[in-house]
């Protein structure tokens, strides 16, 4: 990650190299810049934490080796140049357990540059709360009902007993 003492980009306006720090510090935003190649510039610690590595260690990186497909051939085609959306747009990650999550991104391009900036998929995070919350209720409704029923069979069982 740049820190917030680094000397500004090349070309950069003091305004924008300022909001760029802002947003390389912020632990609730997720900030990565990815090089015409596709590799990663620079991402800030709240993206880094996805992956259990310090930000610097995923500089260098191929971004596409940290999304899931289509995502990662879209990410280096913009990367490379292709127009990215004007409106926010859902990437899906891979992190350090292999787990996918999803990131809000808007994207822009400075300096040559790519640069993504995301928030996590809250309403998707609500979706699959809320789905929990119905698979929970449908277990304790299952299990009552479960419960019910073997105290019929109990019951049925001691009936016959006795008529024997």
């Amino acid at each position: 990650m740049s820190q917030p003492n680094e000397a500004p980009a090349a070309g950069g306006t003091r305004a924008a190299d300022l909001f760029r720090r802002l947003l390389q510090t912020f632990s609730a935003v997720e900030y990565l810049e990815l090089r015409p190649d596709g590799t990663i510039a620079c991402v800030n610690d709240a993206f880094a934490r996805h992956f259990g590595v310090p930000a610097s260690q995923l500089e260098g990186r191929d971004v596409g080796a940290l999304l899931v497909e289509p995502n990662a051939g879209l990410v280096k085609a913009w990367a490379a140049g292709a127009e990215p959306p004007a409106e926010p747009h859902l990437l899906n990650f891979v992190d350090a357990r292999d787990q996918p999550y999803t990131l809000r991104c808007v994207a822009a391009r400075d300096d040559g540059r790519l640069i993504l900036i995301g928030e996590s998929d809250a309403e998707g995070q609500r979706v699959t709360a809320e789905r929990l919350l119905e698979l929970n209720n449908e277990f304790a409704t299952m299990t009552r009902e479960l419960t019910r029923r073997t105290r019929e069979l109990e019951q049925t069982r001691r009936e016959l007993e006795r008529a024997r």
